[in-house]
This record gives C-alpha cells, structure tokens and sequence, in this order.
C-alpha cells in the first residue's frame, strides 16, 4: 500500500496518461538516470519515475528521506 503523499492523493485519468506517456518517452538523459537507480546503484533508496504528486509530475521521485534515501 502506498503511503505519504502517493496514497493520499486524487490523481485525475489526464495525469496518469501523461505520467504514462513520459514513462514510456524519457529522454536519453532520464534512461541513463533511470538505469542507475532502478539497478540498485542508490543505496536502499526507493525512486519511482514520472510520479504525479498534487498535479505535477515529478521526474524521479523518493518517498521519504528520513525512510529510505
């Protein structure tokens, strides 16, 4: 189950969609990212991509600081 800012939130089907899209569309920079973080290279930090919080879609997105990153 989702906590935080991630399980309270409304996301709107247009954000998601777009989240979606940007996912699937990141640039060469954000892959090179993403294939750092997601192979464990961070630590025991957890990071999602093109996560929607209030609105906005964030990029990269690590749930809490004083949890996990």
């Amino acid at each position: 189950m989702a906590s935080g800012v991630v399980g309270i939130q409304r996301v709107s089907k247009g954000n998601v969609e777009d989240s979606r899209n940007l996912r699937k569309n990141m640039t060469p920079s954000e892959s090179i990212l993403w294939e750092h973080l997601r192979t464990g290279n961070a630590g025991d930090s957890k990071f999602r991509r093109q996560q929607v919080i209030e609105g906005f879609v964030a990029d990269f997105y690590c749930e809490s600081v004083t949890d996990r990153c």
